[in-house]
């Protein structure tokens, strides 16, 4: 069932076991997009790296 105005899709009902099956491909979707987002900031940086470049010791946080 979908709901809206003027013609214009706004929601929808769906049964409560195709919400279920689906929701690990949504899941999945959300984390792709979290990926992206990410892998688009620029090159990843090892820890220890970021660590030596703040001063920082890890042997002190352990």
């Amino acid at each position: 069932m979908v709901f809206g105005s003027h013609r214009k899709a706004e929601a929808v009902v769906i049964p409560f076991a195709l919400y279920t099956a689906l929701l690990p491909a949504i899941e999945q979707l959300e984390i792709a997009d979290v990926l992206r987002k990410r892998s688009s900031a620029g090159p990843s940086v090892p820890l220890s790296d970021l660590a030596d470049q703040l001063g920082l010791d890890a042997a002190d946080y352990r």
